[in-house]
């Protein structure tokens, strides 16, 4: 299986694990705030559980935890099914707002993203980030563009928690983010396509 298609096959899973669980537990008859409880401790599970596997937390993989962790923090301070979607939007904000930071401070995230996906080439692109013009400024800027996006996506959520029936929006929440996260990525493998390219024929 080639590193695209272990990605998609990741990504399948884990939208198909998580929204899997909330409607098989709603058609069981388990009540909205609790399926969304169980599908949210289940996803969390899944992140603390690669990351031991790896042996290996970054700053990224730290950061996602640190996400995760706060997600779950906010699942048990309410008991609104809308505010447990709700949710969803503070921490991808939080998380597109850490984008940005990191941009700011010359330290993109985006460059311990690929570190953490690419371990084996790990040196090699802090090097060539240390010492390349130009990789340094595509990962800033990819950092600022995932930043927005993540930011916009929460800001788009919102009003759809608050109007949309739970059953309806616990689907449609889920399609907003993946859908925000496939786009910004294939944008971002075309714009950062001439690096990994080095990086191959290095």
């Amino acid at each position: 299986m080639s590193a695209r298609s272990a990605a998609l096959f990741t990504a399948a899973w884990d939208i198909g694990a998580t929204v899997g669980t909330y409607y098989v537990l709603r058609l069981a008859g388990v009540s909205e705030r609790t399926a969304l409880l169980v599908a949210g401790v289940l996803a969390a599970t899944r992140l603390v559980w690669v990351a031991i596997r790896r042996r290996q937390v970054t700053w990224f993989a730290a950061t996602m935890l640190a996400v995760f962790g706060l997600g779950l923090l906010l699942t048990f301070l309410s008991g609104d099914a809308r505010f447990l979607l709700f949710k969803d939007s503070i921490l991808t904000a939080g998380l597109g707002l850490v984008f940005l930071l990191s941009a700011v401070t010359g330290r993109p995230l985006t460059l311990s993203a690929a570190q953490t996906a690419q371990p084996w080439w790990a040196g090699r692109l802090d090097e060539m980030f240390q010492h390349d013009a130009d990789v340094r400024r595509r990962m800033i800027i990819s950092a600022v563009v995932w930043g927005v996006a993540l930011l916009t996506e929460a800001v788009l959520r919102v009003p759809l928690v608050y109007t949309l029936p739970v059953d309806v929006m616990v689907a449609v929440s889920d399609v907003l983010l993946w859908g925000t996260l496939a786009l910004v990525a294939a944008w971002n493998l075309v714009y950062t396509r001439a690096l990994w390219r080095t990086l191959v024929s290095a």
